[in-house]
């Protein structure tokens, strides 16, 4: 250790002398100054500047002992009293002793007690205040200066000195100053600069009942300060204050009750229910309020009456009930109070007045205010309550029931100046069950703010700080968050340097980002006027009575695109005004806009605090504007969004409730605040509004300055912006979901849908590159989708060319064995590449610069093929499966693919759309000898299993039978020809419904493509009748197969009257398709009366138009008998004259022609067309004719005979008519047979002896009934399902209708006889056949 110099020794020890007459501040300050110095000296490392320093440090301990001389002056000028109307002046030696002895002391004293003046005088009393200041707290400006003034006014001493204030803006203070009245959030602020609060050696913190968070944040802090600083004094101190919880968290400081009020006050319950049960209204508590004051304005004389209501709206309301209701008593006024109310307004209610006054407020003259005149007081019990929600970022403003502190608060506001009386609108069971405190708003605000300047101040983490009442995790983590959002901390919870320049600024955190934010978009002047403007009230007002006016002055400044804009043009227009009128003029003006001059004055202020803070921080340029810029509106909103990014919104497209609700970040509906200039007004348009997609309508993105739930949730402040800034200025927030990877040959790269969400909501949707997300995948897709797909351009490489011929190569034979199971060469050329690309490679662009860096070798990259197959056999048949078909001298190509379940899956032919009705489909199954033997092997064992036994082993039979089947087996149909070999060789016959056709796979079934003219496929499916169903078919069919037309030329012949042309062939062999067959099938076609030759696609065709060319080619071979047989017929008409139900005579009479014509000439059939049938069927046609016309009148007179009787039936048993509905149906002689007109007479004889027999025995007719009708049902089924099926079916379906009609006559006219057996078993084995048969 140096030793030190005597004479530095000496003066280092007269100054320590001289700090004893030091300020407190100084005294410590310079204390360690000298402590350092000493030891620095000690340690042999001596200031440059010694003898400077220590003139310097003693200068300031003389500057100190002079201002430290003035106080003591200026305390022994004040003149401490206690007023003994005040019920504090009698415990005024005891606080002054608890004060003395304790460092805490908690004084819980009435309202109107008097212990906000005169605390701070027992400090003085006490010796308070002679070293340091008396720093006295207070919740809001208003009361910080007007108890200030009043304090001074007390002790006699000059306001500004001895007694001052600090509010925001404002410092009216001295050296001299004793007791200095000041803010919460001053106090806090003063923190940052003296952190042990050595300005003061006292602090009363009053009105603690409140709980704000600059309350609860100072308490905490006094709580770890008063461990540094033993010398200090805390008082806390309120009129309703938890006191045990206050001694509890300063370690049981005692507590002082201050009990009385200066005059009693009494109190009343006057529930709604009982106030309003014999009246007429509606029992809300404005109706009640207003009841309430109207019966004490009727049962009193004098005093002022003080309404407490929960919001604005409640006053306004309340105030039209009590002018309505007292419109005709003169001498009451009524006036409102709350926080948005005009100064001059405020102030009307601390005038002097004549007669009564009711003044109607919100918790605003709750505390600290004192409202003259007051004695009643009307307590509605309910207050607008600020709540904020950290999961959702809500600011939400609840009506809620007040606390018992806040009650009683309250019911201090009366009581001052004489006895006070409170009418609570609630009972009092009500009251006791209510809390006894209101909740701090520690554990209901946005701890944002809290926690940043915590962590600048560094006061360890906030989950550990000393609050009384700790706020709860959840809304600890939403402030976290709040603050990680705005960029201001990092993941490890430190403050960034933004959060650092952030914790510096006196504004919200959201504000001083915009701030910041501004520097680097070049805005900095506009945004620091918005950023004042929001910081501060809304310098607009709207009077009572004046609001269409404020309304229509305000307009002007209106920007339809963004309110934040309407703060800048009120302040560029009353800036304007200010540089070129006086201090009146500029109030005139104000008054003129109706804007609050004293709210402007506090923008202004909160501006020039603003920009004094970022010369402090250094860096800043704050004559940086943008408005002259075409980008003005983007550069200033893009700084506003960095602070909001929690609020911004998206505008609902099917909203119910108009043009202003959006949906918002993290799930919130709101709805724009009905006073911004984007709110949608019907359909009015707002003029240059650039950036909303519609005149009068709300730009689909906003972002608000506040998201507030009152009566339903509200953006209010809004501007439009573009998403495209958020994902520019909010990316680390944003999050992005991915899905469908895909490549893109447009784009030449893998690409991915991206969806970008802010807070869930969707700012983007786009397609961005997939490398750069998952490199590995992104590789397999731009291998699989583009090199092996060959879906890619831009490469020119060989390989490229060289692996796509070695794939398409044997990939080829690959389909046509369909051995995929062998090898697949999808997954083999993608292992190759994946083997010899790096991962990342994903586009076009990445693997020519990949080959480029090999100088341009890409050899590594060609497949060999040996190595793609290792080992396996691809040896493929051509004759088995051909490329090509031959169709009228055209080939067309046969494409295989191997695709199970996918459409394409197996054999497509690929048809040009004029060659359509060329394909014939029988031939269709015959085309790929390579697949026809697993065809056949797959429809034996669709055979039912007593069949398929017979062809044990399957396979073997399928091969052997797909070795010799030939299309010549069954007119080239494929199941025709199987099912005639089958016959023909293992002698088992097969009908078509044995087969289950459905059971065959796909991939057996030929395909086909229709193309167009311009090669594109317009329609596909393996169904040709399906196909050419779909298409668009032009006038004229397509062109048919030249040998066709050949075939048909030589072979048709047109209007043939006899036969001339020999005889016709079943079928006839027109060409062949590839080795198989096409057959024509000849037949005769009537055409407008005309018999035509033709050859027919089909033998069904053939079939069915024969008949009835035959028929008329007979009648033309007749023509005489034919003439008389339809002359002699006319005879019927008479018959059926009275019987129209069956139809016209006339069309009976053509039906009889017809019925006959089919007797003569159809009966045994017309194949095959021969000669020799013909001239037969005309010769026999002959003979029939003689007496047939008589024979066929009789039958038919018989059968109407029998109808008539029918009809007539005087008691018809039931089904009745049925029965004639089913025998005689109107041209029943179309579906009825010659010879079985007498059998229908017997069937109707039987119905006439049922309906005889009915009328006996009912009972014995019902049990008859119950016999035929499951099979008469099972016969009305088969017939509605009649049509489409086959010849056999229909054939079987008209034998068992038949056989059912002669079951009837033999239940209920046995003695007629029946025409064959029949018998319930016959019936069952009939109906069981035709069940059988394929429909």
């Amino acid at each position: 250790m140096t030793s030190i110099p005597l004479a530095i020794t000496t003066r280092l020890d007269e100054l320590e002398s001289a700090l004893a007459d030091c300020m407190l501040s100084e005294r410590v300050r310079l204390g360690r100054r000298l402590q350092r110095l000493r030891a620095s000296l000690q340690s042999g490392r001596p200031p440059r500047r010694l003898d400077r320093d220590l003139d310097h440090l003693a200068a300031r301990a003389a500057a100190s002992g002079q201002a430290k001389a003035l106080r003591q002056r200026a305390l022994a000028a004040a003149r401490i009293e206690f007023p003994q109307e005040l019920p504090i002046t009698e415990r005024v030696d005891e606080i002054r002793a608890a004060i003395d002895l304790h460092p805490v002391v908690i004084i819980a004293g009435d309202t109107g007690s008097g212990k906000t003046t005169q605390i701070p005088k027992i400090c003085l009393q006490a010796g308070r205040g002679r070293e340091a200041k008396i720093a006295v707290t207070q919740p809001r400006r208003v009361a910080a200066t007007s108890l200030s003034r009043r304090l001074a006014e007390e002790l006699g001493v000059e306001w500004g000195r001895q007694v001052g204030a600090k509010i925001r803006f404002r410092d009216e203070t001295s050296p001299e100053t004793l007791v200095k009245f000041v803010t919460d959030g001053m106090l806090l602020a003063e923190i940052r600069s003296d952190r042990d609060l050595l300005e003061y050696d006292t602090l009363i913190v009053d009105e603690a009942h409140e709980r704000s968070l600059n309350i609860d944040f100072l308490l905490g802090y006094l709580r770890t300060l008063r461990l540094r600083r033993p010398d200090l004094k805390i008082i806390v101190t309120s009129a309703t204050i938890d006191t045990a919880s206050f001694s509890q968290a300063f370690d049981g400081a005692p507590i002082i009750q201050v009990s009385g009020r200066a005059y009693p006050v009494e109190t009343h319950y006057w529930p709604l229910e009982e106030l309003l049960e014999d009246g007429e209204g509606d029992f809300s508590y404005t109706e009640g309020a207003a009841t309430a004051c109207a019966r004490l304005l009727e049962e009193s004389q004098r005093g002022d009456v003080l309404v407490f209501m929960p919001s604005e709206r409640d006053i306004r309301e309340t105030s039209d009930l009590l002018s309505a209701r007292l419109s005709g008593r003169r001498g009451v006024e009524v006036l409102p109070l709350f926080s948005r109310l005009t100064a001059d307004e405020q102030h009307k209610v601390f005038g002097a007045h004549t007669g009564r006054r009711i003044v109607i407020a919100t918790n605003i003259a709750e505390t600290s205010l004192t409202i003259p005149g007051i004695r009643y007081v009307v307590d509605t019990g309910l207050a607008r309550v600020s709540r904020y929600n950290p999961r959702t970022q809500t600011q939400r403003l609840p009506i809620e029931a007040i606390s018992k502190s806040s009650a009683e608060q309250r019911k201090g506001r009366c009581g001052r100046v004489e006895d006070g009386i409170c009418i609570r609108l609630y009972a009092e069971q009500d009251y006791a069950a209510r809390d006894e405190y209101t909740q701090p708003e520690i554990q209901r605000a946005n701890l944002a703010e809290v926690i940043l300047r915590m962590l600048d101040l560094e006061f360890g983490e906030v989950e550990a700080f000393p609050f009384i009442d700790p706020p709860t995790p959840q809304a600890i983590r939403g402030g976290y968050q709040s603050l990680e959002e705005l960029g201001a901390i990092d993941r490890q919870k430190k403050l960034t340097r933004l959060g650092q320049d952030m914790a510096h600024m006196p504004i919200a955190p959201t504000v001083s980002r915009m701030v910041l934010q501004a520097q680097a978009e070049g805005a900095l002047a506009e945004v620091l006027v918005i950023a004042a403007a929001i910081s501060a009230q809304d310098p607009r007002e709207r009077p009572a009575g004046q609001e269409a006016a404020a309304d229509g002055m305000h307009r002007q400044f209106i920007d339809p695109r963004s309110d934040f804009l309407t703060f800048f043009n009120i302040w560029l227009a009353y800036h304007d005004r200010m540089e070129q009128g006086t201090q009146s003029q500029l109030r005139k003006f104000c008054r003129q806009h109706f804007l609050s001059f004293l709210r402007m004055r506090e923008w202004r202020d909160i501006h020039a605090q603003l920009c004094f803070a970022l010369k402090e921080l250094g860096g800043f340029r704050l004559d940086t504007g943008c408005a002259q810029r075409e980008d003005a509106y983007d550069a200033v909103h893009r700084c506003i969004l960095t602070g909001l990014f929690s609020n911004v919104a998206y505008r609902k497209q099917d909203d119910r409730g108009g043009n202003n609700i959006y949906t918002a970040a993290r799930g919130r509906q709101v709805m724009l605040f009905p006073g911004s200039g984007l709110f949608a007004r019907g359909n009015k348009s707002r003029r240059g509004e650039a950036g909303a997609e519609k005149a009068g309508q709300p730009p689909a993105w906003m972002i608000s300055a506040e998201i507030v739930e009152t009566n339903r949730v509200y953006a209010r402040t809004a501007a439009a912006i573009q998403p495209q800034w958020i994902l520019d200025l909010g990316a680390y927030l944003c999050r992005s979901s991915h899905r469908d990877p895909h490549w893109s040959r447009r784009a030449g790269r893998v690409l991915v849908h991206e969806t970008v969400r802010l807070h869930g909501l969707v700012v983007a949707e786009r397609r961005v590159g997939y490398a750069s997300i998952a490199p590995g995948e992104a590789r397999d897709i731009f291998i699989r989708e583009a090199l092996i797909a060959d879906d890619v351009d831009g490469i020119a490489h060989p390989f490229h060319a060289h692996n796509r011929q070695t794939f398409h190569r044997l990939e080829t034979w690959q389909n046509r064995l369909r051995q995929r199971h062998t090898i697949d060469f999808d997954d083999a050329f993608h292992n190759f590449y994946a083997e010899h690309l790096p991962g990342g490679i994903a586009s076009v662009h990445d693997l020519n610069h990949l080959i480029r860096e090999r100088d341009g070798d890409d050899s590594f990259l060609h497949a060999d093929e040996a190595a793609l197959l290792a080992g396996a056999d691809l040896t493929v048949d051509p004759q088995a499966f051909p490329d090509t078909v031959e169709l009228d001298g055209q080939s067309l190509t046969l494409a295989y693919a191997f695709v199970p379940g996918d459409e394409q899956d197996g054999v497509t032919l690929k048809v040009p759309y004029r060659l359509v009705d060329a394909v014939r489909p029988e031939i269709l199954d015959w085309l790929v000898p390579g697949l026809r033997q697993e065809r056949i092997t797959q429809l034996l064992r669709s055979l039912p299993k007593a069949i398929r036994k017979r062809f044990v082993p399957v396979p073997e039979t399928a091969r052997r039978i797909a070795a010799e089947l030939t299309p010549a087996h069954g007119d080239g149909i494929f199941l025709d020809a199987l099912e005639n070999f089958i016959e023909e060789n293992w002698r088992v016959k097969l009908r078509r419904a044995d087969w289950d056709v459905g059971s065959i796979p796909d991939h057996l079934r030929l395909r086909l493509e229709i193309e167009g003219s311009d090669g594109t496929t317009v329609a596909a499916g393996r169904d040709l009748a399906i196909l050419t169903g779909a298409l668009e078919r032009p006038a004229e069919s397509p062109v048919q197969l030249q040998a066709w037309k050949t075939a048909a030329a030589d072979f048709e012949r047109g209007d043939v009257t006899t036969w001339t042309f020999g005889d016709l062939p079943e079928r006839l062999e027109v060409t062949q398709l590839s080795g198989v067959p096409v057959f024509g099938f000849p037949g005769l076609l009537l055409q407008d009366h005309r018999v035509q030759v033709r050859l027919f696609a089909d033998r069904s065709a053939a079939r069915t138009a024969t008949p009835a060319a035959f028929c008329r080619l007979c009648e033309l071979g007749l023509r005489d008998e034919a003439a008389w047989l339809q002359r002699e017929l006319r005879e019927l008409r008479p018959i059926v004259d009275r019987h129209r139900s069956l139809g016209e005579p006339a069309a009976i009479e053509q039906q009889a022609y017809a019925h006959l014509a089919r007797y003569l000439f159809l009966e045994g059939g017309v194949f095959p067309l021969t000669q020799q049938r013909f001239d037969e069927r005309v010769s026999r046609a002959r003979e029939r004719l003689v007496g047939l016309s008589t024979q066929f009148l009789g039958l038919l007179g018989e059968i109407i005979s029998l109808r008539a009787q029918l009809i007539t039936t005087a008691r018809p048993h039931p089904g009745l008519d049925a029965d004639l509905e089913r025998l005689l149906p109107p041209g029943f002689l179309h579906g009825l047979e010659f010879d079985r007109l007498p059998h229908l007479i017997r069937y109707l004889k039987a119905v006439a002896v049922r309906a005889d027999r009915y009328r006996a025995d009912v009972s014995r007719d019902t049990a008859k009934a119950a016999l035929v009708a499951p099979f008469a049902a099972d016969c009305q089924q088969l017939q509605a399902a009649v049509e489409g099926v086959s010849e056999q079916r229909r054939q079987r379906i008209e034998e068992f209708r038949w056989l059912v009609e002669e079951y009837r006559v033999s239940v209920f006219a046995q003695e007629l006889g029946t025409a064959q057996r029949v018998s319930v078993q016959r019936l069952e084995h009939h109906r069981e056949a035709v069940t059988k048969l394929e429909g």
